[in-house]
């Protein structure tokens, strides 16, 4: 398989160091309100100021005196001294509202998530949480958190009704993986959860290229959000992301966080791709002795602009592959994330005793991340589909006893594993002009 890069040197790399993840912190504030109605809401931390600070203080909503007056742009002309102040997310960078709490002598800042996402000014991302970054911020030394927007809705109740007193909290509890059940024939000890990095696996970069040069890489945190066009927090929101996935982030790779083409592997919509291959261990099928069919399944983030995604089948160990799935055909282009667990049945594989697969990612903006991989038995059942339908008549003016036979041709798709014997496919032909 060729699979082709644009190389240029450039240690973007250094940052992005393994390491071995068993737990995740868990953020967690507790809301006491003057009636003593206790809430919890989780959180997210912010990439600057100091995010160990254990505060308990209470809550006050920032205002400004400039319409919006709780957008915290300006300065603050309530008192907010020894408080947590609560502002809204808008048009100013997030590391200038700290700014003007922390002048104003708050402890913490609580930033609350707009209801509609400002990129496109129609996805309601109400329950999301978006991580406050910025480039520069040595200077933001107190607490600074965001909330989703349905929470904040409840948070600022409390603050109307009366006294609120806010208390953060951070504890580590372990990552542990998804209760398998026992159609799980491969995977249910982790082979495919990346947990600290490949364990097995290995990833194709093309002839030459360093591990530096682009594709598929171990992150520990999971992370989809280092490009130009991802939102801060991005992650593959797998269900053991918190020991880490495999990413290959194709905005990072064209952009660097900077401007297009200024990355370490171009891609545009003009046919040209960052490709890498992600390839699992050689695994015997045959052992494993599947009753009925097979079939991969394994968590997903990405994003689509441009990119393609397949699933390469080896029965030799990965020397070829020799059967590709097409994936992912139903993402809409630049449509919002995709966050889900995705499943492809394999034909005639279940006996290989040196199968591979690969999960083969052409990207062209934005990202993709994989983890929790698994090979699951499913049952032995077809499954018809009926695709593209053709009907072309030979002459559409003759006379009736000269009339031609007009042929029919259907694509008919057998989705699963088992013989499909007998299909019979049923045509109606209406008469457009009289409904007949």
């Amino acid at each position: 398989m060729k699979l082709t890069f644009t190389k240029i040197i450039l240690a973007l790399f250094s940052v992005l160091s393994v390491g071995i993840l068993s737990a995740q912190d868990v953020n967690q504030m507790t809301t006491t309100n003057s009636n003593g109605d206790v809430r919890q809401y989780s959180f997210g931390v912010a990439t600057f100021g100091d995010g160990t600070l254990l505060i308990d203080a209470e809550a006050v909503r920032a205002e400004d005196g400039t319409d919006p007056v709780n957008d915290a742009c300006e300065a603050l002309v309530n008192d907010v001294s020894g408080r947590i102040a609560v502002v809204d997310r808008g048009l100013c960078p997030f590391a200038d509202k700290a700014r003007m709490a922390q002048a104003a002598g708050s402890v913490a800042v609580v930033i609350c998530n707009s209801q509609i996402d400002p990129n496109d000014g129609v996805t309601d991302i109400s329950d999301q949480i978006i991580t406050p970054t910025a480039d520069s911020a040595d200077d933001v030394t107190l607490l600074v958190v965001a909330l989703s927007f349905n929470d904040c809705q409840n948070l600022l109740l409390d603050i109307e009704s009366g006294t609120t007193t806010i208390a953060f909290s951070f504890e580590a509890v372990p990552c542990n993986l998804p209760d398998y059940g026992p159609e799980i024939i491969w995977g249910a000890n982790g082979e495919g959860a990346f947990n600290g990095g490949l364990n097995g696996w290995s990833v194709d970069k093309g002839t030459g290229l360093s591990l530096d040069d682009g594709g598929w890489f171990y992150d520990p945190e999971a992370r989809l959000d280092r490009g130009n066009f991802s939102a801060p927090g991005t992650t593959v929101g797998s269900p053991t992301e918190c020991n880490g996935a495999m990413v290959f982030d194709s905005d990072f790779y064209d952009t660097a966080g900077v401007a297009l083409g200024t990355g370490i592997c171009q891609s545009n919509a003009d046919g040209v791709f960052c490709e890498g291959l992600l390839i699992s261990p050689e695994i015997d099928l045959a052992s494993l002795a599947p009753s009925g069919g097979i079939a991969i399944q394994w968590s997903q983030g990405t994003r689509n602009f441009d990119s393609e995604y397949f699933l390469l089948l080896s029965r030799d160990g990965g020397t070829t592959f020799s059967d590709t799935i097409a994936l992912n055909t139903d993402l809409v282009t630049n449509a919002a994330p995709t966050i889900d667990t995705r499943t492809a049945i394999l034909c005639d594989y279940g006996t290989e005793e040196r199968f591979r697969f690969a999960f083969l990612y052409r990207g062209s903006f934005y990202h993709w991340g994989i983890d929790d991989v698994v090979i699951t038995e499913v049952p032995a059942t077809a499954d018809l589909r009926a695709n593209t339908f053709f009907a072309i008549y030979p002459n559409h003016v003759t006379p009736q006893s000269q009339v031609d036979e007009a042929a029919f041709m259907i694509d008919v798709e057998n989705l699963g594993i088992a013989v499909s014997e007998n299909t019979v496919v049923d045509i109606e032909v209406v008469n457009t002009g009289t409904g007949d």
